[in-house]
């Protein structure tokens, strides 16, 4: 049972994935997102700005030909399902079947579909490069959000400080992030709410908890 509130940890990377597991060690699922990746920065703060309303919307098959594609890499599948989901352009990396990861998809957000978000997103993970506007519409999302920099001049940002925060690490790497937030979420009560009842245990078979 996790110390920490439930929150779903929405990423455009599997740094959600990462958070997730490191604070909520065995509990389900409820980020869609995980084994996925968004490589259209625009797309994915429209995508923020529009939460509340965006998962209310079904996933389908993407029809066009993305604007931005992941470069080979080995842990990436080069015939990975691309869905669209309203305005976003969702990479399943780790994925080779559409209908499984479509059902997968809809289940993970179907649990999640009334739990609080926490936004989190690097400046390593802008994938066309660091576009300031981009930086400051993530820090004045209506839901929380983090943004984790190399950039040190990023702490210097205006926000409230009540909903977004800025980690700045020199060396950044994609563990380096998932580390830091959860170093920030045990030093930060008042932003990672603690679970003062506790959450009650899954009630899915363990074969199925992670699916």
């Amino acid at each position: 049972m996790s110390e920490f509130k439930l929150y779903s940890i929405i990423s455009n990377s599997c740094a959600g994935y990462g958070i997730h597991r490191e604070l909520y060690k065995d509990e389900c699922y409820i980020n869609p997102f995980v084994g996925a990746c968004i490589y259209n920065d625009e797309q994915y703060v429209d995508f923020l700005e529009r939460y509340s309303t965006m998962k209310y919307i079904d996933m389908v098959e993407c029809k066009h030909t993305p604007k931005f594609i992941p470069l080979p890499h080995p842990i990436v599948d080069p015939n990975h399902p691309v869905c669209t989901w309203g305005c976003l352009d969702i990479h399943w990396i780790h994925e080779s079947d559409l209908q499984v990861t479509m059902e997968t998809f809809k289940r993970r957000l179907e649990r999640g579909i009334d739990v609080e978000p926490i936004m989190i997103w690097s400046s390593i993970e802008m994938f066309q490069g660091r576009v300031l506007e981009l930086i400051k519409r993530f820090l004045n999302l209506p839901h929380k959000s983090i943004f984790v920099t190399n950039v040190e001049s990023d702490l210097e940002l205006k926000y409230d400080d009540t909903m977004h925060h800025v980690i700045y690490c020199p060396n950044l790497v994609q563990t380096t992030i998932i580390n830091l937030v959860v170093d920030f979420a045990h030093s930060s009560p008042e932003f990672f709410e603690r679970n003062i009842q506790g959450l009650p245990p899954p009630s899915l078979g363990e074969a199925q908890r992670f699916a």
